[in-house]
């Protein structure tokens, strides 16, 4: 599946390595050439995460804006300091000014090197060329391998099951459900669509998994409902224990349902 919070731009095997996995959806965003032609030669930008390079960016670039905003409160502040110094010694604005800089810049530069360290690539271009080795034949891209709407029911897929897993992350009275079997079918139901197949039994599986994210919301729901009455005991009540029969049975469902 994609990394949560970013559109994706490939649907990659599941059982490949997370690490390749990683590397196929970076590079599908970055530099999709080299998805299309293995052959061509890995450039140094492919070892760099572009997004989570603007990410510290940003973070850095907020810092020195808000020391930039500081910097007349600081001054205002020494001022009123050495009003009220009276017979004392007053502070120094310029030592007082000092300090306020250094210390600003440090967390600027270290939070661009934080940055810098995240967004690098272990083992650089080498490491890239491997996983996407590793990769070939393993991964589907948007618009070409699959067309608009078939692109559309994987990504509708994917998000389904990003639900079912969210909702039995915590605490939940439904059995974790079995995401590398729903995974797999996810896969090969687009490569199914790739290779030419129709639709109807992928919409079939989409639905499927939607139906068993919603049992599993509903015996959440119930067991939240217990837990703020008070009414839960060890022994589960009569409503949960039907409820989370019926979760694990739509769940039996969307693995049957699975295209192999």
């Amino acid at each position: 599946m994609p990394i949560f919070g970013r559109p994706a731009a490939a649907v990659v095997d599941p059982a490949l390595a997370r690490d390749v996995q990683k590397t196929v959806h970076r590079i599908a965003r970055q530099h999709a050439q080299l998805l299309r032609d293995p052959e061509a030669p890995v450039p140094r930008a492919a070892a760099v995460d572009l997004a989570e390079l603007r990410r510290g960016l940003k973070v850095a670039a907020f810092v020195g804006i808000g020391g930039l905003v500081i910097l007349p409160l600081e001054f205002w502040l020494t001022g009123v300091l050495q009003q009220h110094a009276g017979g004392g010694p007053a502070p120094s604005r310029s030592l007082l000014t000092l300090i306020f800089v250094v210390v600003y810049a440090s967390a600027a530069a270290a939070s661009l090197l934080r940055a810098w360290l995240w967004a690098r690539v272990p083992g650089g271009r080498e490491a890239v060329a491997r996983d996407l080795a590793a990769a070939r034949g393993h991964y589907l891209l948007r618009g070409e391998d699959l067309p608009l709407e078939a692109w559309e029911l994987v990504i509708k897929a994917q998000q389904a099951l990003s639900l079912v897993q969210a909702s039995t992350w915590l605490v939940s009275p439904v059995d974790s459900p079995d995401l590398t079997r729903l995974g797999q079918g996810v896969w090969a139901m687009a490569r199914s669509m790739a290779g030419g197949g129709g639709a109807a039994a992928g919409r079939t599986f989409v639905a499927a998994i939607e139906e068993y994210e919603k049992r599993i919301n509903e015996a959440n729901e119930i067991q939240t409902q217990e837990l703020e009455s008070g009414r839960r005991s060890d022994a589960r009540s009569l409503p949960l224990a039907r409820a989370v029969e019926r979760a694990h049975s739509a769940g039996a469902h969307a693995l049957a349902m699975a295209p192999a």
